[in-house]
């Protein structure tokens, strides 16, 4: 279902009900065994970066989405053109952080199991195999001094080169004279 999806480049709608309410919808950009890339098309029918999520944590899969011809017409008649997504090795969740490491500012790491309404935003300072460590980014765009230690195996979702990750990246370079 997934392959033909991503052939087709079909609109799609994801569940995981197990972690989260609702549902998200956008485009495969590329899949593992294990993980899928979406580019996300969110509810105002626009693009808003990219999420990876787990297989096993899909609980349904809609492909073509209901809405698909909507969400294509608008998005033609808006004029946007799909973001290119980063190369990204889909092994593991691990795997997929060091790629992102030097592509994007910030990631977005969700641990849904532990904490359901919470996700984790910096930027990546290292990795080892079992763990992430980031430079937390708060919701004022201040870094914290030191990074914090993450588990790979914990991570349920990762979330990149949304609107909300922009903005948090471009006032925090601005403050620190990079912008």
């Amino acid at each position: 279902m997934i392959r033909k999806a991503y052939e087709e480049k079909n609109l799609v709608r994801i569940d995981r009900a197990e972690l989260e309410a609702g549902s998200l919808a956008g485009y495969i950009v590329a899949f593992s065994e294990t993980l899928v890339l979406i580019s996300l098309v969110d509810h105002d029918v626009r693009y808003n970066g990219f999420e990876i999520v787990r297989i096993e944590d899909i609980t349904n899969f809609e492909s073509p989405a209901l809405q698909q011809s909507f969400v294509e017409e608008a998005i033609h008649a808006r004029g946007l053109k799909a973001p290119t997504a980063p190369d990204i090795d889909l092994t593991s969740f691990g795997t997929a952080l060091a790629c992102l490491r030097d592509q994007v500012p910030l990631v977005a790491v969700y641990f849904e199991l532990d904490e359901p309404e919470v996700c984790y935003i910096g930027r990546i300072d290292s990795l080892t195999h079992e763990f992430v460590h980031l430079y937390y980014i708060d919701p004022d765009a201040k870094f914290d001094e030191e990074p914090t230690e993450y588990r790979l195996s914990e991570i349920t979702r990762i979330n990149f080169g949304g609107g909300y990750e922009e903005a948090l990246a471009l006032v925090s370079a601005k403050r620190e004279g990079k912008a």
